[in-house]
């Protein structure tokens, strides 16, 4: 219910309560195709208008990485320079960085401090990407939609697959 607020989708009370009364006394006024039908009919609507905000989100995701120093782009995931680092990292090094994760425009999901990794396949792309192209004592902030970085079943509670996240890395020089 939560995503079909955030797309503007309300919610017939009534529909509802009637659904639950039905289901708590284990009687049935729609027949079968009529549920499906107004299921089915939903969902398109619903798929319509989420299509409609990844749209409006690679938009936005433009907009805020025009101008800046842009290292890197994967679709919608946009990798941006704050400082050079200089020393290169390579596959096998072992790095020490800080980790902030929020939602643009809104509230810090994670916010990680001196993080110990060793660059190799098993970091997740976004990290490992950030890592080497920010390089030690460089700094990378990422730009995406939270569906490049989390699978449907992991997405941050008030967060959606079409919500833009923010990932700074700050990479120490040792």
């Amino acid at each position: 219910m939560s995503l079909q607020q955030d797309l503007g989708v309300k919610t017939d009370s009534g529909l509802l309560l009637a659904g639950l009364s039905d289901a708590v006394n284990g009687t049935v006024r729609l027949d079968d195709k009529g549920v499906s039908d107004s299921y089915q009919s939903l969902i398109k609507h619903l798929s319509v208008l989420e299509e409609g905000k990844y749209r409006d989100g690679e938009k936005q995701l433009e907009k805020l990485t025009a101008g800046a120093t842009l290292v890197k782009r994967n679709r919608t995931m946009f990798f941006l320079q704050d400082k050079k680092g200089a020393g290169i990292i390579r596959p096998g090094d072992k790095v020490r960085f800080d980790l902030t994760e929020s939602v643009v425009k809104g509230k810090t999901l994670r916010n990680n401090r001196g993080i110990s990794a060793t660059v190799n396949d098993q970091l997740p792309y976004m990290v490992s990407q950030a890592l080497t192209l920010a390089g030690r004592g460089g700094n990378i902030t990422v730009y995406c939609l939270a569906s490049d970085v989390y699978p449907p079943e992991q997405i941050p509670e008030g967060v959606f697959a079409y919500s833009l996240l923010k990932y700074t890395f700050r990479v120490t020089d040792k």
